[in-house]
């Protein structure tokens, strides 16, 4: 068989390689995207039946991105990222959703900083964003990126008295 034969046969061969290899693939991402619509039908946070472990606080900082989940929240001081689901209707406490959904797109120009209470609905691993709700958010503080201010502050102020003891 000439050189140019056998070139094209082991060109077709490798893309039915690829494309069996593709096949195959798919069912593993359609699994994980319908246990995250499960996930998605009960709206309760810690009392989830479908979480992958107890609830934990950090601080940390939410903002919109483009993309799935929408919803991210930044662990500050790490390079962690955690995906609050559910992307049409997030599973966040109502002092959070209310300032969301304030305004036309007025968000995806907002960062949301807090002490947040999440709850997994994933198993932490490495290099891998781990899903969340977020049972609780206090000392929230709403920054917005394009008027450089500060437009809603919900910290708790600490007292002088109580801070001389």
């Amino acid at each position: 068989m000439p050189l140019g034969e056998r070139m094209g046969a082991s060109v077709a061969s490798r893309k039915m390689w690829v494309l069996a290899a593709v096949i195959l693939l798919i069912p593993c991402g359609a699994a994980r995207a319908w246990d995250t619509h499960q996930d998605c039908a009960d709206k309760r946070c810690a009392s989830n039946s479908n979480l992958a472990g107890e609830c934990f606080t950090f601080h940390g900082i939410l903002r919109p991105y483009n993309g799935n989940p929408t919803y991210r929240i930044w662990r500050v001081g790490t390079k962690r990222l955690f995906g609050v689901l559910c992307d049409e209707d997030p599973i966040v406490p109502a002092n959070l959703m209310s300032v969301l959904s304030e305004g036309l797109n007025a968000s995806w120009n907002r960062d949301f900083s807090g002490d947040y209470e999440v709850c997994p609905f994933t198993a932490e691993k490495p290099g891998w964003m781990q899903f969340v709700c977020v049972e609780k958010v206090t000392n929230l503080v709403v920054y917005d990126r394009q008027l450089k201010s500060i437009i809603r502050d919900e910290r708790h102020p600490v007292s002088r008295a109580s801070a001389a003891h």
